[in-house]
């Protein structure tokens, strides 16, 4: 990475097209799938990038695609599941699957998750809806053992406002789910609350990421905590400051600790980026704030190959109510390092941050003002 510069962009790949040069390592690719609000999440598989989302044909699908490490599109596919969905992540399985998560929009009015297993090709080798009786939005899978996927978000009974954290145990194996709704709030009455990400220590314990609302203060904040052998949870924290938090993500440290990552206005009503770590039982061995002057928030983070963690994250701090990318990256203590934007399109939302053998990748959407959507983005931020 290097130092922080007044960043100009070299554009060698837009609208999917390939370059007519060799590509550099510098590069970012553009890519309209027909959608305003989709989320876009990607990984690296077999030395390609594999990217889920959503791609719009006569109903909202689930797009799977792949893309060499250049940026260039080798196929795409939609996959309907019979009404509107989204892809919101996935992660490789260990009988080299994909495991895709996301959610079912009917009616535009409920929403029910699932979990599919496909090839790499995109064909469905299993489907499982998640959440019958609930509204539910997933956000984050944890395969714990072959075949076995735990999954997390919140869920709402019909008929009522109070959201409750949602756990699912899929068992491939023997055809059987698990369904748990859990609680942190002590006022039945008076919850908001929701999981945002999951992690499994070297133990095999299961911690996790979310937040808890009053409905009364309308401020959110931060929860953690470890879930037991019948996932409830054996105890958790609430990180409670005095304005909104929003946490994103959280990672398993080799040392035994965990990282987490958001969004809080504890010291900035505008919001900053903030990263922390914590041991298992919750408590505090450091926590840094980063940004500017206005809203910012961090949407993923990974501990690099170098031992160093990087933060990919949004602000507007940098122009007039423009949304811009960032990558952090920072020492294992938080310390900063290098602080980079992009910002070569208006409203650059980044979802994750991917990295492999040789370079960094950010992926995300972006307004291209070639159309009136938000377009799949995914910028090699290596070498800027």
């Amino acid at each position: 990475m290097r130092p922080l510069i007044i960043i100009s962009f070299l554009i060698l790949l837009i609208g999917c097209k390939k370059p007519v040069s060799k590509p550099l390592n510098n590069f970012i690719t553009v890519c309209g799938y027909g959608n305003s609000n989709a989320q876009y999440y990607g990984d690296e598989i077999d030395k390609s990038l594999f990217i889920s989302g959503q791609i719009t044909n006569q109903t909202k699908d689930i797009l799977w695609a792949n893309y060499s490490l250049t940026g260039e599109k080798i196929f795409e596919k939609s996959i309907d599941l019979g009404s509107d969905e989204i892809g919101i992540m996935f992660k490789q399985s260990s009988n080299g699957l994909a495991a895709l998560i996301g959610n079912q929009l009917k009616n535009n009015l409920t929403s029910n998750g699932f979990l599919l297993l496909i090839d790499l090709k995109g064909n469905i080798i299993s489907k499982t809806l998640i959440g019958e009786g609930f509204n539910t939005r997933v956000s984050d899978l944890l395969e714990i053992s072959t075949n076995r996927f735990l999954i997390l978000g919140e869920a709402t009974k019909f008929g009522s406002s109070n959201k409750q954290i949602f756990i699912a145990e899929i068992d491939l194996n023997n055809q059987n789910k698990i369904i748990k709704t859990l609680n942190i709030s002590k006022d039945k009455n008076l919850y908001l609350e929701g999981g945002t990400s999951l992690a499994q220590n070297l133990k095999g314990e299961i911690f996790v990421f979310g937040y808890t609302q009053s409905k009364i203060d309308g401020d959110r904040d931060l929860t953690f905590g470890k879930l037991n052998l019948n996932y409830e949870f054996e105890f958790d924290t609430i990180y409670q400051v005095k304005d909104y938090q929003e946490g994103q993500k959280m990672i398993a440290l080799p040392n035994g600790n965990f990282c987490l990552a958001g969004h809080t206005a504890e010291t900035d009503v505008l919001h900053n980026i903030f990263a922390m770590e914590i041991n298992e039982n919750g408590n505090h061995i450091w926590k840094e704030q980063y940004g500017g002057e206005l809203h910012e928030g961090a949407e993923d983070l990974i501990l690099g190959k170098n031992g160093n963690l990087f933060i990919a994250a949004r602000t507007n701090s940098f122009g007039l109510d423009k949304q811009k990318a960032i990558l952090i990256e920072c020492t294992s203590k938080g310390k900063m390092i290098h602080y980079l934007t992009f910002d070569n399109h208006p409203n650059i939302y980044i979802n994750n941050i991917i990295e492999t053998e040789l370079n960094t990748y950010l992926i995300g959407k972006v307004m291209t003002g070639l159309n009136e959507n938000e377009d799949f983005i995914m910028i090699n931020a290596s070498n800027f």
